[in-house]
């Protein structure tokens, strides 16, 4: 017979995988998943000085929780780009673009999948463009260069150094002689502005060294997350950028260190999800194949396939992964008695016949 499996690592896999050097790119990491963009649409006219942007993903997991970590197939979030400029990340299916400092006229919209190392992808399907025309009622006052009295400067209030973190890690940061200002993602840099990125134990590399970024913004506080990450010490990073995502120059940033419990992903509660697919090869087939998980973290099927499936676990007690049969449309909750030691195998099936993709063990 013939099986969809869905491989569920455990907390130990995790931690023998980890000391491993990360990933590099691979080919189904960056070729998985679709995006649409449903609004706004081609032409519109915007009178206001913010455009709603809403999106449709499929295929694809999308989730803050790993961004900065290590690339995984049909995982990650999406970039919205203004006039070819990127402004931000998103996890959801809607952002709002600000429209101050931007002159009156036709402009690009873009939207389109990233990697949780924030390589865009660039595969079919999967980035969408659209024009609007900016013609304001009553244009806000455009944001003019900030003389600062010194140096800039940026300090991590809180976590301190050293503490012990969970799952998610409420960040408070200070600055000086500095104006972050979120209406200005993405714009034409402007003296004395722009905002901070915070990475997770490297600010260098590629792209800027966004490709450890965790989160970006102008706030005082923030949360970010620790999934896919070892327990034990990692370097959180507060870093000063320009509105174009380039490090101030001089480099302007902090750092200091947080120790990850091992049980941080179970104390978050956090769930996975995992979509169930139409394969035109089999009769369905997981979206991700893969999802590394810690005892007593809950996992969301959601089946958007063509055909009604069932979701059950083979090893341990947990045999039935108490799932009516799954059918096109609302999601599944199902909930293990217990989480696996090791390796579990999550297996769909139809009333027809199973498919298989793949089964990771270690």
């Amino acid at each position: 017979m013939k099986r969809s499996t869905l491989a569920l690592v455990s907390a130990g896999a995790l931690a023998m995988a980890a000391v491993a050097p990360a990933p590099p790119v691979t080919h189904a990491a960056m070729t998985m998943g679709s995006l649409t963009l449903l609004s706004p649409r081609p032409g519109t006219v915007v009178t206001d000085n913010t455009v709603p942007v809403t999106v449709g993903i499929k295929d694809f997991t999308s989730t803050c929780a790993t961004a900065g970590k290590a690339p995984r197939a049909g995982q990650g979030h999406w970039h919205l780009l203004l006039d070819g400029a990127l402004v931000n990340m998103y996890c959801g299916a809607s952002a709002t673009l600000s429209l101050r400092n931007v002159t009156p006229g036709a402009h690009t919209v873009e939207a389109l999948l990233a990697a949780n190392n924030h390589m865009d992808m660039m595969g079919t399907g999967q980035m969408a463009k659209t024009t609007i025309v900016y013609r304001p009622a009553h244009a806000l006052a455009p944001l003019t260069p900030y003389a600062a009295p010194g140096k800039p400067t940026i300090r991590i209030v809180s976590p301190v150094n050293g503490a012990t973190v969970g799952a998610r890690v409420p960040v408070t940061l200070s600055w000086a002689n500095f104006r972050p200002s979120c209406d200005l993602l993405g714009k034409k840099n402007l003296t004395g502005y722009g905002h901070w990125h915070l990475n997770i134990d490297s600010m260098r590399g590629p792209m800027m060294g966004m490709g450890t970024m965790l989160a970006m913004g102008c706030a005082r506080t923030a949360t970010v997350y620790t999934d896919e990450l070892t327990p034990g010490a990692h370097k959180l990073f507060a870093l000063l950028v320009d509105n174009q995502h380039a490090p101030l120059m001089p480099e302007v940033g902090t750092s200091i260190t947080i120790n990850v419990k091992g049980d941080a992903a179970t104390s978050s509660g956090a769930a996975q999800t995992a979509r169930i697919v139409t394969d035109p090869t089999t009769v369905g087939r997981y979206v991700p194949a893969t999802l590394r998980l810690k005892r007593g973290q809950r996992v969301t099927f959601t089946n958007t396939s063509d055909a009604a499936h069932t979701v059950t676990a083979d090893n341990g007690p947990s045999t039935q992964a108490t799932s009516p049969r799954a059918r096109p449309g609302p999601s599944q909750r199902p909930r293990p008695g217990r989480s696996p030691t090791s390796v579990s195998t999550i297996r769909t099936c139809t009333a027809r016949s199973w498919s298989r993709d793949s089964v990771v063990s270690r």
